[in-house]
Formats: structure tokens, sequence, C-alpha cells
């Protein structure tokens, strides 16, 4: 969940990500989120442990619904736009994406699954710098 799809170039995007494993994970894996615009080029990165250090993918029980909050800096120098915000995990010893699943009971609308094993998880309006 996006807090706010309206951002300032230079700002930082926040967004609350809810994570379950259908299976023990097999490894500890890292989460990415990348704000894009429509030509794929990046114009926010942000690569973390899915919820934090001490509590590696390893650890992951199946069907327990984890919680993370998370902040995407936004380049000072994007500009105004529509942008799309993708996310995945990864190998961090590797750099491989797992692969993506999208939809599940809970959720009221599945993200779309985009190329590269990635869910593109809401679109975002950048404006001007943030002061």
């Amino acid at each position: 969940r996006i807090s706010d799809p309206d951002v300032g170039a230079g700002g930082k995007l926040r967004l609350t990500l809810y994570w379950a494993a259908t299976r023990a994970p097999d490894a500890d894996y890292s989460v990415f989120l990348h704000l894009l615009d429509g030509e794929g080029r990046r114009w926010g990165q942000h690569d973390d442990y899915p919820v934090g250090k001490l509590f590696p993918t390893s650890e992951w029980e199946p069907g327990r619904l984890l919680r993370a909050e998370m902040e995407v800096p936004v380049a000072a120098d994007t500009p105004s736009g529509d942008y799309s915000l993708l996310g995945g995990l990864y190998h961090l010893g590797t750099m491989r994406r797992l692969p993506v699943r999208a939809g599940g009971a809970e959720m009221s609308r599945p993200p779309e699954v985009a190329p590269g094993n990635s869910v593109v998880l809401g679109t975002v309006r950048v404006s001007g710098q943030t002061p």
C-alpha cells in the first residue's frame, strides 16, 4: 500500500508491504523497489531485507502475514509525471530474481506482473521538487 501516491522530486515515497510465504523459503532474500518512467528508466530505488535483518526470509513460516514500512527516495531531477512502482525479491549472492505470482484470495485487485519477475505495486505521480 502506497501511503501517498503523490510525491515531489527529491522526496520519499512511503509504502507498506505485506508478505506471506506460501512455503518455507530456502534462502535469505532481499526486496527491490524501483520507480520507473514509461521507458523503463529508474528514478528511485530501495533495496533492503523484506522485514529487516532480524527476521530473514529463511525463518519465515508459511502463511504468516508480515508487515514492513519502506521508503523509496525519488531523485531530485525526476521530471514531473506518472511513474510505475515495481517490486520483487532477489537472492543477494546471485542477484537472481524470484518468480512472482500475482493474486490471492486476500487481494481485492491482483497486481500486474511486470517483465523481469517483478510486480507493479502502483502508479505514482511526481511533481516539482520537495522543499
